[in-house]
């Protein structure tokens, strides 16, 4: 089971339609961004819409929500969970508007996800994380997020266990 749509103090959220490919597209072409991805490359809208038509709206596994900032009404960035299993999922993040970076927006929606699906059963979270990405390591950690393994010469996974 998946949530639509759900709010934190500062952010509201709400899952990604076709309509949000541009904002995407630009978000994950910044060399800032998706140096932090395993596909460290721009994203172009042909393998963004490909991969929204075919993969993603057939994965019931997944869902990836626009972080909306509430007072602006400014979308920010997006969060998402993947790998859903009855009790864990994957979370992973970004805050694409530069001026929004730096803020505690990252934590917020992090957290916002973690309290939204604990209220549906799910107590473990993992977040993979770039090993030179100080930014997000600091990021999960503020979430309570532990560092779990060194998944290769990269990535290490972080997790965190709820009760």
């Amino acid at each position: 089971m998946t949530v639509n749509h759900f709010e934190s103090e500062r952010l509201l959220f709400r899952e990604i339609c076709e309509e949000d490919a541009e904002l995407i597209v630009r978000w994950r072409s910044d060399p800032s961004i998706y140096r932090c991805f395993r596909k460290s490359e721009p994203l172009t809208m042909k393998k963004h819409l490909n991969w929204y038509n075919t993969q993603y709206l057939n994965n019931p596994k997944r869902v990836e929500y626009i972080i909306i900032h509430r007072e602006s009404n400014t979308p920010i960035g997006i969060v998402g969970i993947s790998d859903l299993k009855e009790i864990s999922l994957e979370v992973g993040y970004l805050i694409g508007e530069t001026t929004y970076q730096k803020q505690g927006y990252a934590v917020e929606a992090i957290n916002a996800v973690v309290c939204c699906y604990r209220k549906i059963g799910i107590t473990n979270f993992f977040a993979e994380i770039r090993s030179d990405n100080i930014a997000s390591i600091k990021t999960v950690e503020k979430c309570g997020f532990e560092m779990d393994k060194e998944i290769d010469s990269d990535f290490l996974l972080y997790k965190r266990m709820c009760k």
